[in-house]
């Protein structure tokens, strides 16, 4: 789905929130099927969330999202989003139902 974005995911057209910090990324790519255009992955990214947020922005450039979860590092459970794609700024706006308080998490991705 494409989304027009609000002004404040515009303004962020080269630079990325500094909400949410990257730490470390695991990428699994199959690429049995290249000969035919496709693959598909999963990402596991490891982030470090400065303040309670609802959103979690990523660049994404033709990548169909199909699963995002995400997990505090001290829970047992997740929560799962929903994406939102701004392809004139080539962001991935993942929303969740809930705040996701300030502390290190994971953020995993499945994608095609």
């Amino acid at each position: 789905m494409t989304t027009s974005c609000d002004k404040s995911v515009c303004e962020l057209s080269n630079r990325l929130p500094t909400t949410v910090i990257p730490k470390h990324y695991q990428l699994y790519l199959d690429v049995s099927q290249l000969d035919q255009y496709l693959f598909q992955g999963i990402v596991d990214i490891d982030v470090q969330i400065n303040e309670i947020v609802n959103e979690i922005i990523l660049n994404s450039v033709d990548l169909n999202i199909t699963k995002i979860e995400y997990q505090q590092n001290n829970s047992t459970s997740s929560l799962n989003g929903s994406v939102e794609l701004n392809d004139e700024h080539e962001l991935a706006i993942i929303r969740f139902s809930q705040p996701i308080d300030s502390g290190n998490g994971r953020l995993h991705i499945e994608f095609n």
